[in-house]
């Protein structure tokens, strides 16, 4: 009998596009044998160019229907479109929170997966 070694897949919504929060994760990924499940470039946005939230939630709803061990996912890049845009948000609280709400959609469609989320918080000077 031969086993069929699979790696680890790691679906990954970093803050921005920097390589600080693709590039570099994408590589340890690899030396741990994991495949990091990213959304297409485009979408992250550039620079002060925020990204695309609505598409990245309907990219990673499409990622659960293959098998995954796990999702890391920006709170900045699905409430605001990135962490620049976090920073100075040019819409409604209340459109922020209505992206927010892909996590249960998430959850729902794959009830298994653990999923972890992760944010930013903007330095406070006294």
């Amino acid at each position: 009998m031969t086993l069929r070694h699979r790696p680890h897949r790691l679906l990954y919504v970093p803050a921005d596009d920097r390589p600080c929060n693709s590039y570099w994760p994408r590589l340890l990924a690899r030396m741990v044998d994991w495949e990091l499940v990213m959304p297409p470039g485009e979408t992250l946005g550039w620079f002060h160019r925020p990204g695309r939230p609505e598409e990245i939630a309907a990219w990673a709803l499409d990622q659960v229907r293959e098998p995954l061990d796990g999702a890391v996912i920006s709170l900045d890049m699905i409430a605001y479109g990135g962490l620049a845009a976090s920073r100075s948000p040019n819409i409604r609280t209340a459109l922020a929170e209505r992206r927010v709400e892909f996590l249960a959609e998430l959850k729902s469609a794959a009830p298994d997966l653990p999923i972890y989320v992760f944010g930013s918080l903007m330095r406070v000077y006294t």
